[in-house]
């Protein structure tokens, strides 16, 4: 429950957070880094080779903790040189800012190490991972402040911002996760990750994908300003990802006891909170995109697509892992290839990976055949037509999958309540805003005049569901107890 208090919560530190840097960067530098950022997913695909393990070992009741740690700082040096490279060549022909690019790279280590821990956590306490995500995201915004607004450091402040935040965040689930984190280092452990390497590399081929589309359209276009309105959009439509905080600790539970009795709940409870995030990013589009900057107010139509895309994304990611979270091949100490080949780790990866390379195809032969003639906003709109079309039917077929292996009946009567109650509340919500609302430019005016039409639709849907629904009322009646036994 801890987990999903804090999603919800890290959901306004982010956006505080990218407010903060979308006032202040241009729009060329807000490009530049969102290219840093898929090129980070480059640099951190060798990490899985010990974060993967560590949460189905820890899990399963393994010391693999200090090993994890060890081995994956030997790892991070090599994450720096893919991004140095990824990012040189990358960057050839283009106007962009070498000397920032490559300052990013000392986020890196600080990157593996956070997920590293974060892997030992999730197999253990997953709620440890929330306390210390919402410390990190809640000192992001004065170091945010600092750095970046008052001194004006642009993406460099953003980086000792992150670096900051994270190493704060990593010290929290270190002292938490002492107990898991031996003095030992055991070869075996080591000896175990490289000869079974393929498992947890070949599914990063998936994040890598997923990312490339940011890679693909730049290295076309040449356009940072195009990346920008995309990840401007991308930051309203990602909303929708925050819902999942409700599942995060399903994986380690499934990995530990192998019983999914609680996933029907767990599915309904996941929509509840998907349907009304997704609710407000498309009705509110607009007004969102001015607030992080009037300039991206024009790609709002991307919005409305991506909010579609990022909802089925999400059900693709946590569908993924209950199935892989079910997998039990890798329980064997010396399990064979062949018995991997015919595994969820591989068959669900493989699909994702051509869902995903599909996606890349289609849209650069769009770009290589419309580049020229089309403007960039129309380019952008596009991008986001195809995302969507192409992640839908891995979402559904994934579905299907988790229906057949846990024998489960998805309550389609309560999410159908769910769906009808957002569409009418947020629906109101944007007739009385685009009435009503004055789009000043001036934050501390705007913002609050905006939340006061979002808490319409939100009161509104929490309202009227608590009414309706006999497990929602004691789904809110356990969120309450929660939070009075934290003020206790």
């Amino acid at each position: 429950m801890f987990t999903l208090i804090f999603s919800l919560l890290s959901v306004i530190t982010a956006m505080i957070f990218v407010i903060i840097i979308t006032r202040t960067l241009s729009p060329h530098e807000y490009g530049t880094w969102g290219l840093i950022n898929s090129l980070f997913v480059y640099s951190i695909v060798i990490n899985p080779i010990v974060t993967f393990w560590a949460t189905r070992e820890i899990a399963r009741g393994e010391d693999s903790g200090m090993t994890v740690l060890s081995f994956g700082g030997l790892l991070s040096m090599c994450g720096i040189i893919i991004y140095i490279v990824s990012a040189y060549f990358v960057s050839l022909e283009s106007d962009l800012d070498l000397t920032v690019i490559f300052f990013a790279a000392l986020l890196i280590p600080f990157t593996f190490l956070h997920k590293q821990i974060s892997s030992i956590n999730m197999g253990w306490k997953p709620e440890i991972i929330s306390y210390a995500a919402i410390t990190s995201e809640t000192i992001k915004i004065p170091l945010a402040l600092l750095f970046v607004y008052s001194l004006e450091m642009g993406i460099e402040g953003i980086i000792i911002t992150l670096i900051i935040s994270s190493t704060t965040s990593t010290i929290i689930q270190v002292v938490y996760g002492r107990k898991k984190i031996t003095r030992f280092i055991k070869k075996e452990f080591v000896k175990k990750w490289l000869r079974t390497i393929w498992v947890p590399l070949y599914p990063r081929a998936i994040p890598m994908l997923f990312v490339t589309d940011i890679v693909v359209f730049f290295a076309i276009t040449k356009s940072a300003e195009g990346v920008a309105f995309f990840t401007a959009a991308l930051v309203i439509a990602g909303l929708v990802v925050y819902a999942g905080g409700i599942s995060v600790g399903t994986y380690g539970k499934l990995l530990g006891s192998g019983k999914g009795s609680f996933l029907k709940e767990n599915i309904s409870q996941l929509f509840y909170f998907a349907i009304p995030f997704a609710a407000i990013s498309i009705a509110f589009s607009k007004p969102g995109l001015f607030a992080l900057n009037p300039i991206y107010e024009i790609a709002f139509p991307v919005v409305i697509f991506l909010s579609v895309r990022m909802m089925f994304f999400l059900l693709t990611q946590t569908f993924t892992s209950y199935l892989v979270g079910n997998e039990k091949v890798d329980v064997k100490p010396n399990f064979t290839f062949s018995e991997y080949l015919k595994s969820k780790l591989f068959s669900l990866p493989s699909l994702q990976i051509i869902q995903n390379s599909v996606y890349i195809i289609i849209l650069a032969i769009v770009l290589l055949i419309e580049s020229n003639p089309v403007n960039e906003i129309d380019l952008v709109i596009h991008w986001s037509i195809i995302a969507l079309i192409t992640q839908i039917p891995l979402s559904v077929y994934f579905g299907y999958l988790v229906q057949k292996n846990f024998t489960l009946t998805l309550e389609w009567t309560r999410i159908a309540k769910y769906l009808l109650v957002s569409v009418g509340m947020f629906a109101l919500s944007y007739v009385l805003y685009d009435k009503y609302l004055v789009y000043n430019t001036d934050l501390i005016q705007f913002i609050p005049n905006l939340l006061l039409f979002i808490a319409v639709g939100v009161i509104g849907y929490l309202a009227i569901t608590y009414l309706i629904d006999s497990k929602i009322r004691i789904l809110f009646n356990a969120i309450f107890s929660e939070i009075k036994r934290t003020k206790q």
